[in-house]
């Protein structure tokens, strides 16, 4: 079997390696657009159930990206000036993106890999030679682009604008705040992925773009507006920019993974919002069902990749649901915004219909804790 894989991200590479660890005489060929060690963004989250996973999937690789990781645990969720700690009896960590690329990247070199930069294949010629072609090229797939009528993508946007930056801040424990700066409304999400380095996305409501101006600013004002706002949470630290260009969210879909010897994962496949924190964990979920279905499956490449959608469905299906609740709940922050600030974290965390109160109280005793005292004394 001769193998493409066209991206060289956390979903491409992860299933390179695993193909090439259980196939070592496959002949597979894992192509990058981009250039080496170019990487957009600051920090990945992974959360200790995703790295749970990957400890089975690869105890190896576990081990490398563990050590590297930042741990966090528990969060502050501030409403205005009002910060309300939420402990965090789930664990889990960040690590800087091209870290993990690097680690992932030398695992592949370990095995005989080579990730081919700065090249593009986007034609039948390119395609031709090979067998099964794995898309992992991202939200912008060039492979899913070409069989959209074929996978039955589906795209929209959503509302609210964002911008990823970064800052040479230590942060204690994460941070989200949703704070109103005149007739603005506004959201921070910042957390460490090393002693000195943390991601920073900046959030506006689309109210706050269209209608009060936020839209009409440059970037450069923009950003200026954040470090000013958030200057309590930043410590006076600018934010450092790496393609943070203000834009809505894309929202992607397709009905079908697989056409024909093309076959999708990770954001090609679905595009993560990031306020569920998982794409990564999606990435290696579906590199690593792929795999599966390509060692396990009898048959030709369509009865594997037909195998792949209907293994990984159930599950993937409800990570999207709570990605959905999630980002809709976003989108109508301001209205949020009006509960007083216990009310409003606890709405926050149960957004997704996934969480209820005996799960908070399972994961999050604490803040259980306080807010049950709050509303007994609210009732009272």
């Amino acid at each position: 079997m001769k193998v493409l894989v066209v991206g060289g991200g956390p979903a491409g590479l992860f299933f390179g390696i695993q193909m090439r660890r259980a196939f070592p005489s496959v002949d597979l060929r894992i192509v990058e657009q981009n250039g080496r060690d170019a990487t957009y963004g600051f920090g990945i989250g992974i959360q200790d159930r995703a790295m749970g996973r990957l400890v089975g999937y690869n105890a190896g690789l576990f081990n490398a990206i563990k050590f590297r990781m930042w741990p966090l645990d528990g969060q502050v969720i501030t409403v205005g000036d009002v910060p309300v700690e939420v402990d965090g009896n789930l664990r889990g960590g960040a690590i800087a993106r091209i870290d993990m690329l690097n680690i992932l990247e030398r695992e592949a070199s370990d095995l005989g890999l080579t990730v081919e930069y700065d090249v593009r294949v986007d034609d039948d010629e390119d395609f031709s030679a090979y067998d099964l072609i794995v898309g992992a090229d991202g939200a912008n797939s060039t492979v899913r682009d070409r069989f959209q009528a074929e996978f039955g993508t589906r795209k929209t946007q959503l509302k609210n604008y964002f911008a990823w930056y970064g800052c040479r801040h230590s942060f204690p424990l994460p941070g989200l705040v949703f704070r109103h700066a005149e007739a603005w409304t506004l959201v921070a999400h910042y957390y460490s992925h090393n002693a000195e380095m943390a991601s920073f996305v900046a959030e506006c409501d689309q109210r706050t773009w269209d209608d009060e101006g936020f839209g009409d600013l440059t970037d450069v004002e923009r950003k200026r507006v954040f470090e000013e706002v958030f200057a309590k949470e930043l410590g006076g630290d600018e934010l450092i920019e790496n393609r943070s260009v203000w834009r809505r969210w894309p929202v992607i879909s397709n009905e079908r993974w697989w056409h024909d010897k093309f076959v999708l994962v990770g954001d090609a496949r679905r595009a993560a919002h990031p306020s569920i924190g998982s794409g990564t964990r999606l990435a290696f979920d579906d590199a690593q069902t792929l795999f599966e279905a390509i060692r396990d499956t009898e048959g030709t490449v369509a009865d594997k990749l037909a195998a792949y959608q209907r293994n990984r469905g159930e599950s993937a299906d409800a990570l999207i649901s709570a990605m959905e609740q999630s980002y809709t709940w976003y989108e109508n922050v301001r209205e949020h915004m009006q509960l007083p600030p216990l009310d409003f974290v606890h709405n926050f965390m149960t957004r997704t219909n996934r969480v209820d109160d005996d799960r908070l109280c399972r994961e999050h005793p604490k803040f259980m804790e306080k807010y049950d005292a709050y509303r007994a004394s609210a009732a009272a």
